[in-house]
């Protein structure tokens, strides 16, 4: 209330009076009173009793609101009235994101303090500490004053853990030792400015030197150097500011520079004394550039050296190297990494892979021993040897990525084709001491048997277009069938695309009596919506005899065992051009492709012409008939047998195994002329029916297959 109210009162006969502008003595005021508690009419008395000099710190700051008043609590929502709360210190009630505090006059402020955690959100209109949006946690207290016109900016806002936004904390406790009482945590933005107010060392200047001319370390121009009290240097700094390495203290050991005119070399050499490294026994720098690797005489001329980049050069001409192995014989050079065998510091030796753009070093390997690795042509995958278990391993992993597998197939067998891996063929190989899982089905052809190795895409039709939440869904063909010619209950653990790229795992069965395939999912949730026809992926070996396929090896550690491949005997005899023989030959190629080790162990099994590839007469009979001078169908069947059977063996090379040369060898073939064209056909007394072995032929495979596998892989 201003200091001349009581000048006021001779002007006024009641309330209204008193209310709005007056001008006393050339000075205008403007007069509230609370109208709660005078009435019009009121005499100057009365309103003198209500209205005391406490109106003055009461009075209105905007509608609503009272100066030093607690408010009403606000309920969060994505604009609040901050400027009509009902005191100038209230709570934010909810969780709902906050993007506006609606309008009020210039210069109000507000503070509040918060009951749940939710987003304020950073704008022009709502300026926020740091510029970015604040989620708040229970307790947090901000002040907002407004800027007039819907505007606001927050002037404070303190965590409950006791820290204001905006200001840096460590993520841990760190202690700072010292007399020096000025220091203090300075933001990113002040890093700079920071760094370049202090100075590069905090060790005695005396025993370090600062370097001048143009020399160079892992790349980088070398800034200073550290010496003990002998002048000897442990360790060095780079012009990035980085401790590039820390070399061991000995007093023995020296720095030396020297310059060849002969062979126009400068090498600056570091005492093997000096040096802490794991991969050489002196650091070596060769025409200002530092070698990664040296080999060198016993004088200490180079002979040979790798830049870190992986170049190699060489040395002094004349020179002999002094090493019976030469350290560059132990790391290979790839796009990304140098990939060294270096000596983990107890005496195993491991695989390390240091950047050729940064020189950051890391381990890829921490069982060993390991060998030298080789760097296959993909640039990025590496294969070394281990003894690491006793005998010697292959393994093989990424530089990039990592991730060490087993390089070479395991020495189980396993089984994919038609007649000939099937269940009632392989186990002739069992008595043999093999292994083997079969998963092969008589009748099968190439594309049915290459789609359940994963090695062409398999879709089928989902009834509906839809996976339900949980459950079993019809399913009215899948291409290529993988279910043909399996004449009992059959299941497939494989994985569903949805149209949104979903992953849905889970069953597929086939009740072999009705013809019912159904798709069951392995985890209830959401419904999926399928393309139809769906994209599905096989991802395990098939569960004959069961609609349960949990017990099925998973198809990935099937892929990853010697494999014997027989996949192209009941394609050839479809002579319609809907099995073309270069498809069966792309679809060969990709059966070898799908099989996971890096190192594939396999044997692909020729075919065979029985008397099942001449005439009906021929192979339905006593097989002693008269071939007709004209048969071009048992001529386009051994033709195109021989054809694929040249494009395997040509693909394949040793591990092609030729089954008619065999049998042949073992005297189990005659001669047929066809159309005038001599033909070796394998007898009945190994094809009982012409198509498929017998016991004898059993027998026979099973020697042939065992014989071929030991001259690839040994016993």
């Amino acid at each position: 209330m201003p200091d001349n109210f009581a000048n006021l009162l001779p002007l006024v006969s009641s309330v209204d009076d008193l209310v709005g502008n007056k001008t006393v003595d050339g000075v205008t005021s403007t007069v509230r009173v609370p109208r709660a508690n005078i009435t019009n009419g009121a005499s100057p008395a009365d309103i003198i009793a209500v209205a005391d000099r406490a109106t003055a710190l009461e009075g209105d700051l905007a509608p609503g609101a009272r100066a030093m008043r607690g408010g009403a609590n606000i309920a969060s929502a994505s604009t609040i009235n901050l400027g009509a709360a009902t005191g100038d210190f209230a709570a934010v009630t909810g969780t709902a994101t906050i993007s506006a505090l609606g309008t009020a006059p210039a210069g109000i402020e507000r503070t509040v303090y918060f009951t749940g955690v939710l987003i304020l959100t950073h704008s022009g209109t709502l300026v926020l500490p740091t510029g970015a949006n604040i989620t708040t946690a229970v307790g947090d207290v901000a002040i907002f004053r407004s800027h007039g016109g819907g505007a606001w900016r927050c002037v404070s806002f303190l965590r409950a853990t006791g820290v204001s936004v905006g200001l840096n904390k460590a993520a841990s406790a760190t202690v700072i030792t010292g007399t020096d009482d000025s220091q203090y945590v300075t933001s990113a933005g002040d890093k700079a400015a920071l760094e370049a107010r202090v100075g590069p060392l905090d060790i005695k200047t005396s025993y370090v030197t600062i370097v001048t001319d143009d020399r160079f370390a892992y790349g980088k121009r070398l800034i200073s150097v550290e010496t003990d009290s002998n002048d000897v240097g442990y360790r060095f700094n780079t012009d990035d500011g980085y401790l590039r390495s820390k070399l061991a203290l000995n007093g023995g050991a020296t720095i030396t520079v020297a310059w060849d005119d002969i062979a126009g070399e400068n090498v600056i050499a570091i005492n093997p004394a000096a040096i802490d490294v794991p991969d050489q026994s002196a650091i070596w720098f060769h025409m200002g550039r530092q070698l990664d690797r040296a080999d060198v005489d016993a004088n200490l001329y180079l002979t040979r050296g790798m830049l870190v980049d992986g170049t190699q050069v060489d040395g002094k001409a004349g020179a002999t190297a002094s090493s019976s192995a030469p350290v560059l014989a132990s790391a290979v050079v790839a796009p990304s990494h140098i990939v060294e065998v270096l000596d983990d510091g107890s005496g195993m030796a491991q695989i390390y892979k240091r950047s050729r753009a940064g020189g950051i070093r890391t381990a890829l390997t921490t069982s060993g021993p390991n060998g030298v690795p080789a760097l296959l042509p993909d640039g990025d995958t590496i294969l070394y040897p281990s003894t690491r278990s006793g005998s010697r391993t292959l393994y093989a992993q990424s530089i990039l990525t990592g991730g060490e597998v087993l390089a070479e197939s395991g020495p189980e067998l396993v089984g994919f084709g038609n007649s000939l891996m099937d269940p009632g063929f392989l186990p002739s190989l069992t008595p043999l001491g093999y292994t083997v899982d079969i998963e092969g089905r008589s009748g099968q052809r190439d594309d049915h048997i290459a789609a359940r190795m994963g090695a062409v895409p398999v879709t089928l039709v989902v009834s509906g277009n839809t996976i339900p939440t949980s459950g079993n869904v019809a399913v009215s063909s899948i291409t290529p069938d993988i279910f043909d010619h399996l004449d009992v209950d059959c299941s497939f653990r494989i994985e569903v695309l949805g149209a949104a790229g979903e992953v849905i795992p889970g069953k597929l069965t086939k009740v072999f009596s009705t013809g019912v395939i159904g798709f069951t999912r392995y985890f209830a949730g959401d419904a999926v919506t399928v393309p139809n026809p769906a994209t599905m992926r096989v991802i395990s070996g098939k569960g004959e005899g069961t609609l349960d396929p949990s017990a099925a090896l998973s198809l990935d550690v099937l892929r990853r065992r010697t494999a014997l491949l027989y996949p192209n005997f009941n394609s050839i005899t479809i002579v319609d051009g809907s099995y073309p023989t270069s498809a069966i030959i792309a679809r060969n190629a990709a059966m070898v492709a799908a099989l996971l080790p890096v190192i594939k162990r396999f044997a692909w099994i020729g075919d065979v012409c029985g008397y099942s590839r001449l005439t009906a007469a021929q192979a339905g009979g006593s097989y002693a008939g008269t071939i007709p001078a004209d048969d071009v169908a048992s001529q386009v069947l051994i033709e195109r047998t021989i054809a694929i059977n040249e494009a395997n063996r040509a693909a394949w090379g040793p591990n092609y195994f030729d089954q008619t040369a065999y049998m042949k060898s073992r005297g189990y073939t005659t001669v047929k002329t066809v159309n005038g064209v001599a033909y070796d056909i394998v007898l009945p007394s190994i094809l009982t029916d012409g198509v498929h072995h017998g016991t004898l032929g059993k027998t026979e495979i099973a020697r042939g297959i065992d014989l071929h596998l030991k001259s690839l892989y040994g016993a």
